[in-house]
């Protein structure tokens, strides 16, 4: 991506990809690092939405920059405009839908709509399992009984599934206070 812009420094997915690689740096280093990778993400993600204001792909980009530096109000804002834009894309749905439940924001009843029309809309993605995780947090904050274990269940029958759904299912077991289906998953 850095070569791309150096021919092309007008390209917006390259300064898309690096957002992502930079937050992904963020994650993976040392505090010192981490703020000046998320600097740097933050910079591509402004650059790629100045370069293209009707990029979907920007706009997701932007937002999950903000949602990591835990502005959420902006990072809603970047994911409604990037939904607006193209309302059939999964990944913009499900960090919507995970903003919207953030502290301080809680508003489930959009977050459970998101989550479900990026289940429906990419059923076979990788992450799937978590567009049903976000929803099923959603569906916790906003007070509603439902049966964890079916969830579950549907989780297990998404295709690359790994281990991580398991992993949330003893803590939210744990959460429950029932300590032998923690043990059990």
């Amino acid at each position: 991506a850095d070569r791309a812009l150096v021919a092309d420094p007008g390209m917006t997915a390259a300064h898309v990809l690096l957002t992502r690689i930079h937050i992904f740096f963020s994650m993976d280093g040392e505090e010192a690092d981490a703020a000046s990778h998320m600097a740097t993400a933050l910079s591509h993600a402004e650059t790629a939405l100045s370069l293209d204001q009707r990029s979907a792909d920007a706009c997701n980009a932007h937002g999950f920059a903000l949602s990591v530096l835990e502005r959420t109000a902006e990072a809603i804002r970047s994911f409604e405009r990037g939904v607006a834009l193209n309302p059939n894309n999964a990944s913009l749905r499900s960090h919507l839908a995970i903003s919207l439940i953030a502290p301080g924001c809680e508003r489930a009843d959009e977050a459970v709509r998101h989550a479900e029309a990026a289940m429906r809309l990419n059923p076979a993605d990788p992450f799937a399992w978590t567009f049903r995780f976000i929803r099923d947090l959603a569906l916790t904050q906003r007070g509603d009984d439902f049966d964890y274990e079916e969830s579950l269940a549907e989780i297990a029958d998404i295709p690359n599934i790994d281990w991580k759904p398991i992993i949330l299912g003893a803590v939210h077991a744990l959460k429950r206070g029932d300590d032998a289906r923690a043990e059990e998953l």
